[in-house]
């Protein structure tokens, strides 16, 4: 008969990794929580609308990250629609590559 190493399930050590994992998780659900309170208060704003008087909250991190991202979206659209206007796009160049991308793609993606 075969004897295995007993497991004790209930005192497991405390290592660096987990502490680590949990100072992260302590500090990511920091950093997310306001916009999650702001999400929740707009949320709620629309609810209370829906059934009474209007209602209006100030979200200034929503704000900041929509002003944010309508800037990177005007200076993309200005440095793609700039280089990619300006190029002569020639098919027969064009539809092979994209054909042997897709391909190399398809076979990386297989041998995983």
């Amino acid at each position: 008969m075969r004897k295995l190493a007993r497991q004790m399930l209930d005192d497991r050590p405390f290592d660096k990794t987990q502490r680590r994992r949990n100072v992260l998780a302590f500090v990511l659900g920091l950093s997310i929580a306001p916009v999650l309170y702001e999400s929740t208060a707009l949320c709620t704003a629309r609810w209370r609308s829906m059934f009474g008087p209007m209602t209006t909250v100030n979200a200034p991190l929503l704000d900041t990250f929509g002003v944010g991202l309508n800037i990177l979206n005007r200076t993309f659209q200005k440095t793609a629609s700039g280089s990619f206007s300006s190029l002569p796009w020639k098919p027969s160049l064009i539809i092979p590559l994209a054909f042997a991308l897709a391909i190399v793609g398809s076979l990386l993606m297989r041998r995983r």
